[in-house]
């Protein structure tokens, strides 16, 4: 943008001189003419008769002449001056565009610069003392360019100063040689006809000349403020190199710390790298191996949810049988719903807990110093499954032993449902209350876990499968039951839990 509205300050600029330069040819044109046809009327004024300027006195006539020779003078000396002004003008203009031109010259050069450095950034960077003899070539080649069109300016300044001295020596010289004394008296007999119209016309000479001075002077000032100004703008320009210099430097060597900088950044990350990889191929080993004992670990726990499943299906099968009988113990079902809520409310407070547990244990798991504390877990698992497995089979003998009873004490109600149906005696009643209450006893610390508090943080998941297991194993068709007893045992193995039912022709479902 500076360039072109520079450019177009030039071409006003130059617009304008050029109008005010036709303006003063024009003008000395005229002035020169006239002076022309003053000199060019000698032969009509021999033609005058002599007799008619025998009264007319010969002063005025000299001093017209002298007047007009001194006029004659001052015009060859303004036209001179002008010339001068003129010439020198042009030098200064040429100057101006030759210092304007080296301005965008210098731009081009810095973004051509710029460019090339921030190509140099990304592909090859130079090393600063090639840097350095680059710019130092740039300079020296300005310096010389510069002090040479200074030099053949002035040169040719001193030819032209030369040649008009010789010029204005040969005319002195010529009109001296051309004026004869028989022409003299010729010029001064018609002077006198002459000096009325060269008067007027030299009174116009005068004012265009006044004229021609004061648009001289202006202009003489209008160069003098270009020149003014081309010379501040060679000393901006100077000083815009001076700061880009220094500019330039100072890129370099922020772009050197930055490189230093980026070198150190990437040895600590090779170095970080290299012992991040380590630290993984440890942790993978590390994971690897816990992922095998957990692996074992699930499939042990799958073959005991298989052989319990079976056994559920077993259950099942018994209790479904027990389901025509059900209607008449439904009060006593309400009563150990109630109290199967009571149980699921502890089971969810103790879940609570146990995810308080997990929460804690999750930090203790990334430690690789428990592993030997993980392995002694495990045997310890291994020894109570074995435990658990005898305490199953045990319970497996008496579900046989119940389940024979069970059948016998069907048979004999089906005997004595007749006898039911009468209304009861206050001592039977009383009797009947007191099995009922027998056969409906919860044993309530059968319900408490078995497992202790060390167990619960060593494992949380197992715990916390085993509070499923409870709450969520067993419930009860809406029909009454006449005697149960329902005793809840939860190993402290995950998964397992052991149910023993004891029942009168009665069955209980256990739901997914």
């Amino acid at each position: 943008m500076h360039s072109t509205n520079m450019s177009r300050s030039k071409s006003r600029s130059g617009s304008i001189d050029f109008g005010q330069k036709n303006h003063y040819s024009s003008v000395f044109s005229r002035t020169l003419s006239a002076s022309k046809l003053c000199r060019g009327n000698d032969a009509l004024v021999s033609q005058i008769d002599s007799n008619a300027l025998k009264f007319v006195d010969k002063k005025p006539s000299k001093n017209w002449t002298d007047k007009f020779l001194i006029m004659q003078q001052q015009m060859g000396q303004l036209e001179a001056e002008l010339q001068r002004i003129r010439e020198k003008l042009s030098v200064v203009e040429i100057e101006r565009d030759q210092a304007l031109d080296e301005i965008r010259r210098v731009e081009r050069e810095h973004a051509c610069n710029e460019l090339r450095r921030a190509e140099g950034d990304h592909e090859t960077k130079l090393s600063p003392e090639k840097f350095r003899e680059l710019v130092m070539e740039l300079k020296r080649n300005n310096r010389d360019s510069g002090e040479e069109e200074i030099k053949d300016h002035k040169s040719e300044l001193q030819k032209m100063k030369e040649n008009l001295a010789r010029a204005e020596q040969g005319e002195t010289q010529a009109s001296l040689k051309a004026r004869s004394p028989l022409d003299e008296m010729e010029l001064l007999k018609n002077e006198f006809k002459l000096a009325i119209e060269a008067e007027q016309k030299s009174a116009k000479a005068m004012e265009d000349l006044a004229l021609v001075l004061k648009e001289v002077a202006a202009e003489a000032n209008q160069t003098k403020e270009k020149l003014i100004n081309s010379q501040m703008e060679i000393v901006r320009v100077r000083s815009e190199a001076g700061g880009l210099k220094t500019m330039i430097q100072s890129t370099e060597e922020r772009y050197q710390k930055l490189l230093n900088e980026a070198k150190q950044e990437a040895e600590l990350h090779r170095n970080t790298a290299d012992r991040l990889k380590l630290e993984a191929e440890e942790s993978i080993l590390a994971w690897n191996g816990k992922e095998k004992g957990f692996v074992s670990c699930i499939k042990i726990v799958e073959e005991e949810k298989a052989i319990m499943q079976h056994e559920c299906t077993k259950l099942r099968e018994s209790l479904k049988a027990a389901e025509h009988t059900s209607r008449v113990a439904r009060e006593e079902t309400f009563k150990l719903r109630d109290i199967l809520k009571q149980a699921i409310n502890e089971a969810n407070a103790s879940k609570v807990a146990a995810g308080i547990a997990i929460d804690e244990n999750s930090q203790i798991k990334d430690c690789l110093s428990e592993k030997d504390e993980a392995l002694l877990f495990l045997t310890q698992e291994n020894e109570r499954l074995r435990i658990n497995e005898a305490a199953a089979r045990e319970n497996k003998k008496e579900y046989k032993k119940l389940l024979s009873t069970a059948s016998t004490e069907l048979k004999i109600e089906d005997k004595g449902q007749h006898v039911m149906l009468k209304p009861p005696d206050s001592v039977d009643q009383k009797h009947d209350d007191e099995n009922m209450n027998k056969t409906f006893s919860f044993n309530l610390e059968d319900l408490k876990f078995m497992n202790d508090p060390e167990d619960l943080d060593e494992n949380p998941k197992k715990a916390e499968l085993g509070f499923k297991s409870t709450t969520t194993s067993l419930c009860f068709s809406g029909q009454a039951y006449k005697s149960l007893f329902f005793r809840f045992r939860i190993d402290p193995t995950p998964q397992k839990l052991t149910t023993i039912a004891l029942q009168h022709g009665q069955n209980v479902d256990y739901l997914a």
